[in-house]
């Protein structure tokens, strides 16, 4: 009777007035094994007491406690996997303080002003892939943005109401102001690049009716070939010469400017979105992000320059009176003198909201490792979408907004599509012109040992200007810049996740969770060996229905916050409800 006793009354104390030690599943209890041991007198290794103290029937309910908190490490029960000297302890952990990571905080703080929670970013500010930067000679120089450049004017996107209220300066995109040249520099007449994209959207439609099929229980029967064999069987052809030309810078503009890739998957097919703004303000679009967190997080919880390296989600470790299940390691980059330079934090549960490239890289130890690995079914891959800005003198191009230069196609993706930075709306008198190249382009072009742009190559890219405009006309630039994600670690070394062709929708939810009717609870990563859900990967790549949006982010954070108050027991949050899942209903 007496270890009956010393056992209820220990479980009692640890757990505290608000603590929740366990969560029940059935009959099953999660018992650490070392409070198990303390009430049999023996040490955490099963070792008895001592000599002459071989149990602890004689000991009072204070002894067992103090044995405990005196004779592991101090701190209660020995963190089993502890890395550093240095420990914090916290109600919840989110790793990464972009878009995802500052919703996945302000839900936090919203839903309990109590709630002890933390959010380690790598960089050194707040914002994540909207991450801002200054370009241009000293005297005319402008803010642009290395990442996140677009925010989609739709219903319900908080991130646009976040910069309605900020008044960030943005420019509705106007994409059939375009000045188009053939592969000769001769102008080609409007209505001919008008009706080559109505050819292009005709296919593109009957496209999306087929693909509409996927959407059903049967969903992992159907065959995803890719959209541009899609869009073949659907009648979109390339042709051949000129035509041909014409063709396939066409098609770029819809496939490889919006995927940044030639070539996607079905399961990510298509985008529906009205109007795209793009963000030109001086304070860059990272100062949405930036004021969500100052609004309405604490900015005490937050730890910069904070760099995660492994995550231990099967923990069982106690420390006064709580039980922590999470265990994150994380070097800090740039410590003050004297400070530590690593801390083992602990926590119940853990948001993850790290890009899909920090994932596919294998930048994290999970540790189990992921019961499903991100090789056999994580769907996203990082992409390039590599924004190159020219600074000249001054202007020799069109006022319109794009100019676009048919090449053939063995210079495909090789900047025939311009965007006049020069103009009204964008960066009027920078003398400003940037052009993008997308991931097979950017492979096929960088120099295979630095993984850089040369100068040679960055010259050379001027060529369709020089094609269009004659090439005495275009003098050398004042200034060249393109942001180097692909060897950004902090990016997961691209700019945005693009779905693989071939990967189902149940792989996905096998990766990530959250698709009820999909999977069961716990047949997916982040379930610990006592099926509880103790890690939420999250970030912008798994809101599925507005993935790789700054508002899919927002959304994916809010709805991995609200996964984490019900596993801690809240009540009145419902993760279903997100913006997230429109789409997954139809596959059940």
């Amino acid at each position: 009777m007496m270890k009956v006793f010393l056992f209820f009354g220990l479980m009692s104390m640890m757990m505290g007035v608000n603590g929740r030690m366990n969560k029940i599943r059935g009959s099953q209890k999660i018992i650490p094994r070392e409070v198990e041991l303390a009430t049999q007198g023996k040490d955490k290794n099963g070792n008895d007491l001592n000599e002459g103290t071989p149990t602890l029937s004689g000991l009072t309910l204070g002894d067992v406690y103090d044995y405990v908190v005196g004779n592991t490490d101090g701190d209660g029960i020995s963190p089993s996997n502890a890395a550093c000297e240095n420990r914090e302890y916290v109600d919840v952990i989110v790793i990464g303080a972009g878009m995802a990571g500052v919703r996945a905080a302000t839900t936090l703080q919203a839903a309990d002003p109590n709630i002890n929670y933390i959010v380690l970013e790598s960089q050194n500010r707040v914002g994540g892939r909207m991450r801002s930067t200054t370009f241009g000679e000293p005297t005319n120089a402008r803010t642009i943005e290395d990442g996140a450049n677009w925010i989609i004017q739709m219903n319900n996107n908080p991130v646009l109401d976040k910069a309605i209220e900020l008044g960030i300066v943005a420019h509705v995109n106007d994409y059939d102001n375009v000045a188009a040249y053939d592969e000769f520099g001769v102008p080609i007449p409007q209505a001919t690049i008008m009706a080559e994209n109505e050819r292009f959207l005709e296919a593109w439609e009957e496209a999306i009716k087929e693909a509409d099929n996927q959407w059903a229980p049967d969903h992992e029967q159907w065959d995803d070939q890719g959209v541009i064999a899609l869009l073949a069987k659907n009648g979109w052809e390339i042709g051949e010469g000129q035509q041909g030309n014409l063709d396939f810078t066409t098609e770029w503009h819809y496939m490889d400017f919006e995927y940044a890739a030639r070539d996607t998957s079905v399961r990510y097919f298509p985008y529906y979105f009205n109007t795209a703004l793009h963000v030109n303000d001086m304070r860059g679009f990272e100062e949405v992000p930036q004021a969500m967190f100052r609004d309405d997080a604490d900015m005490n919880k937050l730890r910069t320059s904070t760099r995660v390296n492994k995550i231990n989600y099967d923990e069982n470790v106690g420390f006064q009176g709580n039980n922590y299940r999470v265990m994150v390691n994380a070097e800090h980059t740039e410590p003050a003198v004297g400070e530590p330079t690593c801390t083992d934090y602990y926590a119940k549960r853990v948001i993850s909201t790290v890009s899909a490239g920090v994932i596919a890289n294998d930048l994290i130890e999970f540790n189990p490792p992921l019961e499903y690995p991100h090789v056999d079914y994580n769907p996203y891959y990082m992409t390039q979408y590599v924004k190159i800005f020219y600074q000249f003198d001054s202007q020799f191009w069109d006022d319109n907004e794009l100019i676009r230069v048919v090449r053939d196609v063995d210079h495909r993706g090789h900047c025939h599509h311009w965007a006049n930075m020069n103009g009204e709306g964008f960066y009027p008198d920078s003398n400003m012109i940037r052009c993008e190249i997308m991931t097979e382009a950017f492979d096929e072009l960088k120099d295979p040992i630095t993984e850089d742009l040369t100068n040679a190559t960055l010259n050379m890219l001027l060529d369709p200007l020089r094609t269009a405009y004659g090439e005495a006309n275009v003098p050398e630039p004042l200034q060249v810049y393109y942001p180097k994600l692909n060897k950004d670690r902090d990016f997961g070394y691209g700019a945005y996740a693009n779905w693989k062709t071939g990967f189902t929708f149940k792989q996905y939810a096998h990766m990530y969770g959250g698709v009820d009717g999909v999977v069961d609870y716990c047949e997916h990563n982040g379930c610990n060996s006592m099926g509880d859900w103790t890690m939420i990967l999250s970030g912008s790549h798994t809101c599925y229905d507005q993935a790789e949006f700054t508002h899919g982010a927002y959304f994916a954070g809010e709805k991995a916050a609200n996964q984490v108050l019900r596993e801690l027991g809240y009540t009145g949050v419902d993760e279903s409800l997100s913006p997230c899942d429109i789409d997954w209903h139809w596959l059940s």
